[in-house]
């Protein structure tokens, strides 16, 4: 075999110090760790109001009743979501369900082990939504904080990952009301580059028009008057600017 112009390390016995040395199994999934979290079942769609504890780890309920359903989908104990949008930004994170709530007890939310320390929490890691959620299921949202994090005190950002996620969708409903011909729907893509759907309560698609007003908003035109409390859904799928 004639020699090759560069250095070439296949021996597995000892750890890769350069790009032409092979890697461990041990080695590669360690640096997986490093850029993603295990996947969660949905992310929140807005506040989920209760107190922190634990040195900011464990959120409890502001009140005794059940943890409500997160961006559509009902969870249990032991599932995982991904909190982005809470008012107190240091409470942004993965957390573990460990109690729903019932009447007479709060809901309990603990951060996920691997997302618990200020160290985990690396720039641009992401977290898979697993697909079941309706707004926000099948993407992929990673932590853009931009400074060293301590759990607790640090305000937590994380935003949509658009370059994993090449096809936004967002999936609502809008009404009726007996008088109306137009239909403002938000959509918060940011993007104009949008296609729509529209399907009736009987799930048949519906053939309306509809006109794009500004990167977050598009307007249904049903072109006549619909009967008051008639419920459509509409999902809006964009392409990012």
């Amino acid at each position: 075999m004639p020699a090759l112009p560069f250095e070439v390390q296949l021996d597995l016995r000892v750890p890769a110090t350069a790009p032409t040395h092979a890697v461990r199994k041990e080695e590669f999934d360690k640096a997986l760790e490093g850029l993603y979290w295990n996947s969660v079942l949905a992310i929140a769609p807005e506040n989920i109001a209760g107190s922190m504890s634990e040195d900011g780890k464990l959120l409890t309920g502001s009140a005794n009743g059940i943890l409500p359903s997160q961006d559509g989908v009902t969870l249990a104990v032991g599932d995982r979501v991904l909190l982005a949008f809470q008012t107190d930004k240091s409470e942004n994170g993965i957390y573990e369900v460990v109690a729903l709530g019932d009447t007479e007890t709060p809901y309990m939310l603990k951060r996920a082990a691997e997302a618990d320390l200020g160290t985990e929490f690396r720039p641009n890691k992401s977290v898979y939504i697993q697909p079941d959620g309706t707004r926000y299921g099948g993407q992929t949202w990673k932590q853009v904080t931009g400074s060293a994090i301590t759990i607790g005190t640090t305000n937590i950002e994380f935003a949509q990952d658009l370059d994993t996620n090449k096809v936004l969708t967002y999936k609502g409903t809008f009404t009726a009301d007996g008088s109306a011909t137009e239909f403002p729907v938000q959509h918060d893509l940011g993007t104009k580059h949008v296609k729509v759907e529209i399907h009736g309560e009987d799930g048949n698609v519906c053939m309306f028009g509809y006109r794009v007003t500004d990167l977050n908003t598009i307007v249904i035109t049903a072109g006549r008057v619909i009967e008051a409390d008639t419920e459509f859904q509409v999902t809006v799928m964009g392409q990012p600017d």
